[in-house]
């Protein structure tokens, strides 16, 4: 699978995650986030009234890694994820200076990979992972982009 495809795969188990929460706070600098999740019967059913499993969880970034810890163990969900997103710059990125330099990621804005609802209590996050890989050829980069936003199901003041 190439770098959109995985790109598409870790935005997707990401929401598939967050829309079982039901607490959700961001980090202030968009990188990383932790959330609760309710407890299930033994038949796999959420427990009603909603009640949460004892976990912390958590999902960030570190380095170019996102990782997500389950509350027991910590396994990586991605990897090349950049801190800057080159498709803000428009087609420019992928061409090059008068010098033969190729115009890199890094000169690209930042973007947060959590953006939480405005309101005080958070019932979606807005996801954006961007990844990039080299290429085969020197100065070649693969880039992907995906974005989801992310309506929690089982916040308990919103489900009463």
């Amino acid at each position: 699978m190439g770098t959109e495809g995985d790109t598409q795969e870790v935005v997707s188990k990401v929401a598939d995650e967050l829309r079982e929460a039901m607490w959700v706070s961001v980090d202030a600098d968009g990188y990383g986030l932790t959330y609760r999740k309710p407890r299930k019967t033994v038949a796999g059913d959420f427990e009603i009234p909603v009640v949460w499993d004892g976990y912390d969880r958590r999902i960030y970034l570190t380095g170019t890694d996102l990782k997500i810890f389950d509350g027991t163990t910590t396994r990586n969900l991605s990897t090349n994820v950049l801190k800057n997103d080159p498709f803000r710059l428009g087609t420019h990125m992928n061409q090059k200076k008068k010098s033969n330099q190729t115009v890199t990621a890094e000169g690209a804005p930042t973007y947060k990979i959590f953006v939480p609802n405005s309101a005080s209590l958070v019932s979606e996050v807005t996801v954006t992972v961007v990844t990039g890989a080299k290429g085969g050829r020197p100065g070649e980069w693969a880039r992907a982009k995906k974005r989801d936003r992310v309506v929690l199901r089982n916040v308990p003041e919103l489900i009463k």
